[in-house]
């Protein structure tokens, strides 16, 4: 597919959108979340956790703002 030289400069000079950057920051801490603290351990009980309970979850652990429809789109 021909894409125009304005059309991909233009595309590689802006900048990621906000909700894009938040987003990427909560799924590392729940893929960090579904990773064993070691080999013989148990999963962690926030593994378990459903929408409700991991907002709150966030909410304590450094995003005070997220919203409940973020944590439904992002689970």
């Amino acid at each position: 597919m021909k894409v125009s030289a304005r059309t991909y400069c233009g595309w590689k000079q802006h900048q990621p959108a906000s909700r894009v950057i938040t987003d990427a920051q909560i799924l590392n801490v729940l893929h960090d979340l579904q990773q064993p603290e070691s080999t013989t351990s148990r999963p962690r009980p926030e593994v378990l956790y459903g929408r409700r309970k991991m907002r709150a979850w966030l909410q304590r652990n450094g995003f005070p703002d997220v919203s409940k429809h973020t944590v439904d789109r992002l689970m």
